[in-house]
């Protein structure tokens, strides 16, 4: 006869089994980390991640709906969850798919953007003023060159140059209060110095002197953007701003950039 001691050791014996057993098929089901994808349609019914509020929250519920999806306060927010294991794909704007180029070897991206939309400067809505002044400034920089000159500088995916021209600024007067986020790089960054430097830090520095004006930047989390320039923090937005009806109180400036927003994937081993 077996005796109750040693039923209980074969009964916790069976359960540690049965647990591994579950254990082990839960690790199959969930560990994709060793999957890529290679098409937004394999991603549909997928975890993907996005920033909070704005135009990638409105991308995610229009392209993605039935995919489970978490919201971040910053692209390199989501960027660390896909990294963890927690995501299978992440959308985020091209700056941050050229530094992960540039940075993480374990993640590639899908070659079809989600969307493509036109940047601008944002400032608040009824502005007219600033607002046109920008424009102006806009057109002068496309009409002579210089504005392809900055993204030809820039923008290069295999040798980007990421020397700030010199432009001279007043010392005295109000400033102009420039809204960035410094984890857009080339748009927007900081260098081995520490400076604010990049395509939009360069732009709002030729807007700054087209008006003769000090400048002072402001660094913003991208959901605080349009309560930046609501509240008076800032007078206008230079932070890889996508155009979009999604921003309700905020006015923009023409287009000086076409921005991809793409999804993001670890790479297959």
């Amino acid at each position: 006869m077996v005796s109750l001691k040693t039923l209980s050791k074969i009964g916790v014996f069976v359960l540690v089994i049965a647990l591994s057993a579950v254990f082990l098929a839960w690790s199959v089901n969930t560990d994709t980390s060793q999957i890529t994808y290679t098409s937004l349609e394999e991603l549909q019914d997928k975890r993907i991640g996005y920033v909070l509020a704005g135009i990638t929250e409105r991308m995610g519920k229009e392209h993605f709906p039935n995919a489970t999806r978490s919201t971040f306060n910053s692209q390199m927010d989501a960027i660390a969850a896909l990294q963890a294991g927690h995501l299978d794909g992440a959308m985020v704007s091209y700056p941050t798919v050229f530094m992960v180029k540039k940075n993480i070897p374990e993640l590639t991206w899908i070659e079809e953007p989600v969307e493509t939309t036109g940047v601008g400067i944002g400032v608040k809505k009824g502005n007219t003023a600033l607002l046109n002044q920008v424009n102006a400034c806009i057109d002068e920089l496309k009409s002579d060159g210089t504005l392809d000159d900055m993204i030809s500088r820039w923008y290069n995916f295999e040798n980007p140059n990421y020397t700030m021209p010199d432009i001279s600024l007043p010392t005295e007067g109000k400033p102009l209060l420039v809204c960035i986020s410094v984890d857009f790089e080339p748009s927007c960054f900081l260098n081995a110095k520490g400076d604010a430097v990049g395509l939009d830090v360069e732009l709002a520095y030729r807007i700054a002197s087209y008006m003769n004006r000090p400048i002072k930047f402001v660094d913003t989390l991208t959901a605080s953007r349009p309560s930046a320039l609501e509240s008076g923090k800032a007078d206008i937005v230079a932070a890889n701003f996508a155009i979009d009806p999604v921003y309700e109180y905020v006015e923009f400036s023409q287009s000086y950039f076409d921005l991809p927003f793409m999804m993001v994937v670890r790479k297959g081993t």
